[in-house]
């Protein structure tokens, strides 16, 4: 096992990476049971967590308790997460926000409930937004955890953009300051000599912030949306179609949101490129910036009908002088997708954060930073399983019980398809993606990923759910000394 698979497995061996911030003993205890419940049921709502009524008391008694509030929580999930990352690797550092809404729920909470605000504008909306980093290795693309974690909701009294002039405001006092405030609260969080690269969709797309984190010596990798005024006079639109293709490469599409499921050819052009400081900006940051910009447009032959072609254009502090490093980038930003997915398992189709029925914001929020870390094995076993990363031993994540009742459903899964030899685990044993290949199973996937794909994080959150199921049983059994190894 090499220095990083020990950073992992010294952690992941505990659930108790909160009990920092919880002095009294009983509490860390109620801590460490909820979590270890909200693990084994996928469940951010107390009632489907908890045992018994006695679970279900304390639980609520330690969501509600003063000592304990969602931003300390924060701190010591960034801690956990730079304790695992060894000093000298490259790491992705991947933002996005959500928002959860709660309109559904309004009887039960408060209407002037300071932890609780609107939302969008599309929708009525009552609740908070999250913006998490998730920090993942550019190597493997395996998960470390979370560096940062920013919650907040909007005051009911905000007024409008206009009102505020919000245009003059300095970037500290806007919403938009996550983006930057998340790579501050990284910085702070990781060991000092790890390669930082902050990925970001086009809302992070924000010259002060780019400029900000190249001076402070990190990377980032950007999804561009403002078509910006470039040193050779064009706008970057305009520069980058002008260029010749570089190469023409497929990118498989998933069917998601209307989307059809396609292997889409991608023209690739990239250029180094010097953007111009906003017009209107009065931030203190230099005129010029210097950087990459690469473009990869799907063709026009291979958009079906009714449909957006793939269009992405990337600002890079990356150096991309050639085809394959401009891939490499690509390769990288895919990445983004990862924490799209971490939504979707904390939503509901995985943890079910917005069915939670407690009558409080704070704790609303506080279940939340819970739920992250929750859904982060989730997000470990999915990419163990995607990159056969078979260093990463079950007992990183299961009990030697757990694995046991692994091995006995593996035999369970065989004897129903005794003449395919192709339904076998592919993977070594004892391993997390061995593990994660009886999970999808258990949830239904048929284990042909010619005919039917890889297992979805989804897949494997209803696998897990279902594993937890029997290992009730199973642990019954077993105290019963009941022989449950028997063939």
């Amino acid at each position: 096992m090499d220095e990083r698979k020990k950073c992992v497995y010294c952690v992941m061996e505990t659930h108790r990476v909160f009990d920092g911030m919880l002095k009294d003993s009983r509490l860390r205890n109620r801590m460490s049971l909820l979590l270890n419940r909200m693990i084994q049921r996928n469940s951010s709502v107390i009632n489907k967590s908890c045992d018994n009524m006695v679970e279900k008391i304390g639980a609520y008694r330690l969501i509600n308790n003063p000592s304990w509030d969602a931003e300390r929580s924060v701190r010591c999930l960034g801690e956990d997460c730079g304790r695992r990352i060894p000093e000298g690797r490259h790491v992705l550092c991947v933002q996005d926000t959500t928002e959860f809404n709660y309109i559904r729920k309004r009887e039960r909470l408060s209407a002037d409930d300071p932890d609780l605000g609107p939302l969008s504008k599309e929708k009525a909306g009552l609740g908070f937004f999250l913006h998490p980093c998730l920090v993942i290795d550019a190597e493997d693309h395996s998960p470390y955890g979370f560096s940062s974690v920013r919650i907040w909701n909007r005051s009911k009294e905000k007024g409008s953009k206009r009102s505020r002039k919000y245009q003059e405001l300095p970037l500290e006092e806007k919403e938009s300051y996550r983006w930057y405030e998340t790579v501050r609260q990284t910085r702070q969080a990781l060991p000092e000599n790890v390669r930082k690269t902050f990925i970001g969709d086009r809302e992070n797309d924000i010259y002060e912030v780019l400029s900000r984190i190249q001076a402070g010596g990190d990377d980032y990798l950007i999804r561009s949306v403002a078509n910006r005024l470039t040193e050779e006079g064009k706008r970057l639109e305009e520069l980058m179609e002008s260029l010749p293709v570089s190469r023409v490469y497929e990118l498989e599409i998933k069917g998601r949101h209307g989307r059809k499921a396609r292997t889409a050819r991608m023209e690739l052009r990239f250029s180094r490129v010097t953007v111009h400081k906003p017009v209107n900006s009065k931030a203190d940051v230099p005129e010029k910036l210097d950087c990459y910009c690469l473009s990869a447009r799907e063709q026009a032959d291979s958009v079906p009908e009714g449909e957006e072609p793939i269009d992405w254009r990337i600002l890079t502090s990356h150096e991309v002088t050639t085809a394959c490093q401009a891939l490499r980038c690509v390769g990288w930003y895919k990445c983004r997708w990862l924490i799209e997915e971490l939504f979707r398992v904390q939503k509901s189709k995985g943890m079910g954060l917005e069915d939670a029925q407690l009558e409080s914001g704070s704790g609303l929020k506080k279940l939340a930073v819970l739920s992250l870390y929750s859904s982060y094995r989730i997000m470990l076993l999915k990419s163990a399983y995607d990159e056969c990363l078979e260093d990463f031993q079950a007992n990183m994540l299961f009990t030697e019980k757990e694995i046991a009742l692994f091995t006995i459903l593996l035999r369970m899964i065989y004897k129903k398809s005794t003449k395919s030899t192709k339904l076998r685990n592919p993977f070594k044993e004892r391993t997390l993606p061995w593990c994660g290949w009886i999970l999808a199973r258990l949830a239904g996937w048929s284990g042909y990923e010619s005919a039917h794909g890889r297992p979805g994080h989804i897949t494997i959150r209803n696998g897990l759910e279902d594993f937890y199921q029997k290992f009730s049983l199973f642990e019954f059994w077993t105290d019963m000394n009941l022989d449950v190894y028997k063939e």
